[in-house]
């Protein structure tokens, strides 16, 4: 409840004002700046909340791809048949391709790279911190 409240469109208005309304100085600047000659709205337009409340979950599929990205990058690192797998085990590339397959994001890789660019897993902390072999999302 409480991380969605925001989202209510009488709440962002309720919350919205035009910075020219908070100080004469303001309104000077905001006149100087703009080719207005008079003061706009003091509250949010109505369709721009409405543009607001419909972008509110814009990005939450590649949200939940980058989790499903982790979690599948976990058990691989954890699940090898033997040691020498894990001595082998590149995860740089097993990373990237993991995060092409399932994301469609070209990465270096286009260019001729390979897939042993770059070491964004290794900000993937989870897998030597406390989750070990299990990490999980909030889906």
């Amino acid at each position: 409840m409480l991380e969605n409240w925001c989202w209510t469109p009488s709440v962002i208005k309720s919350l919205s004002c035009h910075y020219s309304y908070l100080s004469p100085e303001y309104m000077k600047s905001w006149l100087k700046e703009s080719d207005q000659e008079s003061q706009p709205e003091k509250q949010i337009p109505d369709e721009q909340i409405e543009s607001l409340v419909k972008s509110k979950h814009v990005n939450g599929a590649l949200f939940q791809l980058r989790v499903l990205h982790y979690s599948i990058l976990d058990m691989m690192i954890h699940t090898p048949e033997t040691h020498e797998a894990i001595e082998n085990l590149n995860i740089s590339v097993l990373y990237n391709k993991l995060r092409k397959d399932l994301m469609q994001l070209d990465g270096p890789e286009v260019l001729g790279e390979g897939f042993e660019w770059g070491h964004a897993e290794s900000i993937f902390y989870h897998v030597t911190g406390d989750y070990d072999a299990g990490y999980y999302g909030y889906l």
